[in-house]
């Protein structure tokens, strides 16, 4: 179970294969079938307020059912490095998300902690579901340091990373990229 952390970067750990291509073939069709919503949000400060900073379609996945098997595997990843390396109090699991960016799609620069709900966010979880001959562009990048850090995107890779770390996907080229999103949280806030 061990994941591989860039050496300058202990707080976040990649781990190969977590998925097989069957287990992430089999994700995105029976989530496809799911109802879809339009993950947009604007920039508010853009001057006309429709600039996107996400724009990304997005299916909620059951914790009960037919995706348990999905949200114990990466919370069990997510739950070692924890463990081992960053000691965040986490007792609570958001909803599963099945992420679809097509050509054009893309999640500017953000963080994964805000204020009210968004604050007690500690853990975030991106699964590469995607063959990534099958899409161009749709990088995950990482801020640590003074340049970004490229996430390798091998189908059935997770990585794990404080919610507090900027981060973004660039745009889609072409294809279409899918991966899953989850987010662990505590009920006590980052101090």
């Amino acid at each position: 179970m061990a994941g591989t952390a860039a050496a300058d970067y202990p707080l976040m750990a990649v781990f190969a294969d977590v998925l097989t291509a069957d287990e992430c073939a089999r994700i995105i069709e029976i989530g496809g079938r799911l109802p879809s919503s339009t993950g947009m949000v604007n920039d508010p400060h853009a001057q006309d307020g429709v600039r996107p900073v996400r724009d990304v379609a997005v299916r909620s996945l059951p914790l009960d059912g037919e995706f348990s098997w999905v949200y114990e595997r990466l919370i069990h990843h997510a739950s070692g490095l924890n463990q081992q390396a960053l000691g965040f109090e986490i007792d609570q699991v958001e909803s599963l998300q099945l992420l679809s960016y097509g050509p054009g799609q893309h999640y500017d620069w953000h963080v994964d902690i805000g204020t009210f709900d968004l604050a007690h966010r500690k853990l975030s979880l991106v699964a590469f579901l995607s063959d990534p001959a099958e899409f161009e562009g749709g990088e995950l990048e990482l801020f640590f340091s003074d340049q970004p850090t490229m996430i390798p995107r091998d189908r059935g890779a997770l990585v794990v990373f404080p919610s507090f770390v900027l981060h973004r996907v660039r745009a889609i080229a072409s294809g279409r990229r899918f991966s899953l999103a989850l987010w662990l949280r505590g009920a006590r806030r980052f101090r």
